[in-house]
């Protein structure tokens, strides 16, 4: 299954966990199997990064997960080799460097007739300066041109920094993506915002009434759309916000930052 909250490949098995700290949070790695097969989940710090990475590899295989990376404010990358076998992952500076260098480790693990089939699988980025954000996403876009978390993640970015014309490129190219019910749901989720900012009241609460569909306890979309409401005067937003907070006290803090929402890529 190949989703923005869950992908198995045969061939390698990475767990890549999200945080939202800061634009996406800490960011941990953990391997297991040599690597048979990867999944992407979220957490809200370094340790609970540690921790989820460790967890969710244990319920995929027996064997023995190792956690090979927790960061912020750097990059990383997963390269895998057609057909399975071999499997490279990098950290670095920049998208294209940890691109780069992910292939390049992938190379060096290939089967000899497949050194030259290594391709970037997964590329994540997390700086906390949302202008830097968005300019990496550009290089991972060009990287996984069509990968929805690619485009997702860049509108949230360029939505936080006022670049809303090219948000919203963004998200309505991640829907025509078509992505499955949970990338579905984050994409529309991230419209939501971008429309909310750009005062396109309706249009936002469409987006996370829609999203909503998709999971009814979603607190970052009640928020959402209870502050859309707020703004056409619809006191009803009140009961989506206070709702939102039952599930989630802090919800505000994450209203308009991508969390979990940019967490499964």
């Amino acid at each position: 299954m190949n989703t923005d909250s869950l992908w198995k490949v045969v061939g390698v098995l990475i767990v890549l966990i999200f945080a939202s700290r800061s634009a996406l949070g800490d960011l941990a790695l953990a391997i297991a199997d040599g690597g048979q097969t990867y999944t992407i989940e979220g957490a809200d710090d370094a340790e609970a990064a540690r921790v989820k990475a460790l967890s969710e590899c244990g319920t995929l295989t027996r064997s023995s997960c190792q956690v090979v990376g927790v960061h912020s404010e750097r990059c990383n990358a997963v390269a895998l080799e057609k057909g399975g076998g071999g499997a490279g992952w990098a950290f670095g500076g920049t998208a294209k460097e940890t691109a780069d260098s992910a292939v390049r480790e992938c190379a060096g693990k290939a089967t000899l007739r497949n050194k030259n089939s290594c391709a970037v699988a997964s590329l994540h980025c997390d700086f906390r300066d949302t202008n830097r954000m968005a300019e990496e996403y550009s290089a991972v876009v060009r990287v996984l041109p069509t990968k929805v978390s690619a485009y997702r993640i860049r509108c949230y970015m360029r939505a936080i920094a006022g670049q809303l014309k090219e948000a919203l490129a963004d998200c309505d190219q991640a829907m025509r993506l078509k992505p499955p019910d949970y990338g579905l749901m984050q994409v529309l989720e991230a419209r939501g915002f971008t429309n909310y900012q750009l005062g396109r009241f309706d249009q936002a609460i469409a987006d996370y009434t829609a999203a909503l569909i998709k999971e009814p306890r979603r607190p970052t979309s009640l928020y959402g759309r209870g502050a859309a409401k707020l703004k056409k005067g619809d006191r009803s937003g009140d009961a989506d916000i206070a709702y939102a907070k039952t599930i989630r006290p802090d919800v505000e803090k994450d209203f308009g930052r991508p969390g979990d929402a940019a967490g499964r890529p």
